[in-house]
C-alpha cells in the first residue's frame, strides 16, 4: 500500500497529461478515420499518442546528454510530429478548401460560361419556333428559362474570387498554435511525471545501502589516520615475510573500508541525496559504492567485493581531502 504513495506527487502532472492527450485525439480521430481507415484510424491515433507519451517519459528518466537521452528525444519528436498531422490538418482544412476552390475557379467559370451560352442558344431556338406559329413549345421555353436562370446564378457566384477573411485566418492560426502547445505540454508533462516518480523511487533507494557507523567513530578526529605517512610494518620473529605480505594488505583494506563507509555515509546524510544522485554528483558508479558498503558481508561470503585499485582511488580522493581539511583547520 505504501508503494502507491510514490505516485501521489506525480498525479497532477499525470491528469494534465491525460487532458492534453484527449484534446489531441479530438481532431486526430477524424483525420485518421477519414484518410486511413474508418475503424483502425482511431486506434492508430490513440497508439501514436501513447507512444509519444512513453518516449517522452523515458527521455525524462534518462541522464542528460547521453546517447539514450538523445535516442528517446528523437523518437519522441518523431511520434509527436506524426500525432500533430491530424489535428493540424483538421484545423487548417477550411483554409485549404478555400485555396483549392480558388485554384479551380477559372476552369469552373469557363465551363459555366459555355453551359450558359449553350442554354441561351437553346432558348432562342424555342422562341423562334414559337414565333413561327407552331404550337407546343411553351413548356420547353419555360424549362429552358428556368435552367438559364440557375446557370446565371452559378455563373455570378463563380465571378467572385474565393478569399479567406482575416478574422478567420486569425482563428485558424490561434487554434493551430493551441494544438501545438498542447502537444508540447504533453511532452513536458510526461517528462515531469518521469522525474517526479524517479525522485520518489530514489528516496527509497538508500534503504538498501546501510554501512554501519562504528560507535567509536568521531567526525572531529580524522587526523588519527594519515595515509600520507603510513606506519612502518612490524615483523614478528615467528612469521615469515611472505605471511606478512599476505596479512598486511587485508588489514589496511579493512581500515580504509571502514573509514570510507563513514565518510560517504556522512556526506550522503548531509547532502540529503539518494545513492544514485550522490554518485552522479561525485562522478562514481553506484555499483562501486554498493560494494564498498557491503564489503564485509561479501568478504565473509567469499564473494567479489570492491577491488583494490578502486578502493585506493576512493581513499586517495576522500581520505586525503579529509586529512587536508583537518590540517587546515588545525
Amino acid at each position: 500500500m505504501n508503494q502507491w504513495k510514490l505516485f501521489i506527487p506525480a498525479l497532477p502532472a499525470a491528469l494534465a497529461l491525460v487532458g492534453c492527450e484527449v484534446v489531441m485525439q479530438w481532431d486526430g480521430w477524424a483525420f485518421w478515420r477519414q484518410y486511413y481507415d474508418h475503424t483502425i484510424g482511431p486506434v492508430l491515433s490513440v497508439l501514436l499518442g501513447c507512444l509519444a507519451a512513453w518516449f517522452w517519459f523515458r527521455q525524462g528518466a534518462a541522464v542528460l546528454w547521453t546517447p539514450k537521452w538523445w535516442g528517446w528525444l528523437v523518437l519522441g519528436t518523431l511520434a509527436s510530429s506524426l500525432l500533430l498531422i491530424g489535428p493540424i490538418y483538421q484545423v487548417a482544412k477550411p483554409l485549404l478548401a478555400a485555396q483549392q476552390a480558388e485554384a479551380v475557379r477559372p476552369q469552373r467559370l469557363e465551363i459555366a460560361e459555355k453551359n450558359l451560352s449553350k442554354k441561351q442558344t437553346e432558348l432562342d431556338y424555342y422562341l423562334q419556333m414559337a414565333a413561327s406559329g407552331r404550337i407546343g413549345w411553351q413548356g420547353h421555353i419555360d424549362q429552358a428559362r428556368a435552367n438559364l436562370a440557375e446557370l446565371e446564378l452559378k455563373h455570378d457566384v463563380l465571378l467572385v474570387p474565393v478569399t479567406t477573411e482575416f478574422n478567420q485566418v486569425v482563428v485558424l492560426a490561434a487554434t493551430g498554435l493551441a494544438v501545438i502547445l498542447f502537444q508540447v505540454a504533453a511532452a513536458l508533462l510526461a517528462g515531469q511525471v518521469s522525474a517526479v516518480l524517479g525522485q520518489a523511487v530514489s528516496a527509497e533507494t538508500p534503504k538498501t545501502f546501510h554501512p554501519k557507523r562504528p560507535e567509536t567513530f568521531h567526525p572531529k578526529r580524522p587526523e588519527t589516520f594519515h595515509p600520507k605517512h603510513p606506519a612502518p610494518e612490524t615483523k614478528h620473529p615467528t612469521e615469515t615475510p611472505q605471511i606478512m605480505r599476505q596479512k598486511t594488505p587485508e588489514t589496511e583494506n579493512d581500515v580504509l573500508v571502514k573509514r570510507l563507509q563513514n565518510i560517504i555515509k556522512i556526506s550522503m546524510a548531509e547532502s540529503k541525496m539518494s545513492l544514485r544522485q550522490w554518485c552522479e554528483r561525485e562522478g562514481l558508479q553506484p555499483a562501486t559504492i554498493s560494494m564498498l558498503g557491503n564489503h564485509f558481508r561479501l568478504k565473509n561470503e567469499k564473494k567479489e567485493t570492491i577491488s583494490a585499485p578502486k578502493l585506493a582511488a576512493l581513499a586517495g580522493r576522500y581520505l586525503l581531502e579529509t586529512v587536508d581539511s583537518a590540517e587546515a583547520k588545525g
